[in-house]
């Protein structure tokens, strides 16, 4: 087997590409638009202390399923269409064929979408992100399963970082289950979990955007 480094170069664009710059300049700064106005409003309910993930809220932010694409599309280019596969071998059924490209700049790309500067460094939970990628190293099943049951559970989640620690568990044991190589579910869990473990290292809180104010997210 051997890379293909066209691949490889499109999927880390879309990979490392800072979630920030998906503002177009800053645009939506000038004025709320229709579309962001009854989420504002929305947010005056949160009661103080309220960290968590509201479903209706994330999911109706168009940059989240930027992320989610991108992630999946970008992860497929890295993990799947940048190897060449020899004949008689199935599309796909390689895995993680050059682990020691793959897994660094997977790890790159998820530490390049949590550290942002907003004002100064902080960290935010690429949470679609990372839904998308585990599409590349668990299959369409075991990830989207994966997806839909931590949003189901998120009820009873606290935090986003309490969010990624329970994703990364149901992905592991799901790409277990279901995928065709143990590692690369331990790979996905790993990368799910990564922004959690550099708010622990870094003796910083991870961050989620509420609206337009940014809330603090105890680990």
């Amino acid at each position: 087997m051997t890379l293909n480094y066209l691949y490889l170069l499109l999927g880390i664009v879309l990979l490392v590409f800072p979630r920030s710059w998906l503002r177009w300049g800053g645009l939506k700064r000038r004025g709320r638009s229709r579309r962001d106005r009854p989420s504002a409003e929305k947010h005056r309910d949160r009661l103080p202390g309220d960290e968590s993930l509201w479903l209706g809220e994330e999911f109706g932010k168009r940059p989240n399923w930027l992320d989610l694409c991108r992630g999946l599309v970008g992860g497929y280019a890295v993990v799947v269409m940048a190897v060449n596969v020899p004949p008689g071998v199935m599309p796909g059924a390689a895995g993680l064929a050059f682990p020691w490209v793959q897994v660094p700049l997977l790890a790159l790309a998820v530490m390049a979408q949590t550290l942002r500067y907003e004002t100064r460094l902080a960290l935010f939970p690429p949470i679609f992100f990372l839904g998308g990628l585990a599409f590349a190293l668990v299959g369409w099943k075991a990830a989207l399963l994966a997806f839909v049951a931590v949003w189901a559970l998120n009820v009873v989640l606290p935090s986003a970082a309490i969010f990624l620690v329970v994703h990364a568990f149901v992905v592991l044991i799901l790409g277990v289950v279901m995928g065709d190589r143990t590692v690369d579910a331990v790979v996905a869990a790993g990368l799910i979990i990564v922004p959690a473990l550099l708010a622990l290292l870094s003796k910083r809180r991870l961050m989620a955007q509420f609206g337009r104010k940014a809330k603090v997210l105890r680990r």
